[in-house]
């Protein structure tokens, strides 16, 4: 499974030492790490661990498998430890009310673009049970037929300013850049 956290207020000493977990119980009782029967440990295993940046936000991601689906994972505790292994953030992990594993945008002129173009449309991503993802889109007012044009997902959080969008967003240590 793809894990992704995007976690504000985060402990300054995270660095290696701070992980996430899924576990049985509740916030308040939290149980046993959750792997099924022959299957790695997946939450002490060292791919579990997030940092964060220089203003105490951490956007990470990482691949694990705990030998579960969707089903079983759903009602679980996920928790985030600090470096200290106290847990400082606790939820119950569950499904999506509108469209379920499915974040979409709108998209609109790039910060600065001075260009004749003028997109305007959505796009949609869809992350599938299987650790793949699903980029569908209907925009208007690109360039036809164009070669080498491309649609990416970055790592900022905003499209006001070209220095908030940041660059192509991706897990440096699972895969390649994706959008290259």
């Amino acid at each position: 499974m793809l894990i992704h956290i995007n976690a504000v207020n985060v402990n300054d000493e995270c660095n290696a030492n701070c992980l996430l977990r899924i576990s049985e119980g509740t916030c308040d009782s939290i149980g046993q790490d959750f792997t099924a029967p022959g299957y790695e440990d997946a939450w002490s295993n060292g791919e579990n661990y997030y940092t964060l940046d220089e203003v105490g936000v951490s956007r990470n991601a990482f691949v694990t498998n705990n030998g579960y689906g969707y089903d079983e994972n759903v009602g679980k505790v996920i928790s985030l430890t600090d470096s200290t292994g106290a847990v400082w953030a606790c939820s119950m992990l569950m499904p999506n009310s509108m469209e379920p594993n499915t974040i979409s945008a709108s998209i609109g002129l790039y910060p600065n673009y001075q260009g004749e173009l003028r997109p305007s449309g959505t796009v949609t991503v869809t992350f599938n049970y299987d650790d793949t993802l699903k980029l569908q889109y209907n925009i208007h007012g690109l360039e036809g037929n164009c070669d080498g044009c491309g649609i990416h997902i970055h790592a900022g959080i905003s499209c006001e300013t070209h220095e908030q969008v940041l660059g192509h967003g991706w897990n440096a240590g699972f895969v390649r850049d994706l959008w290259k």
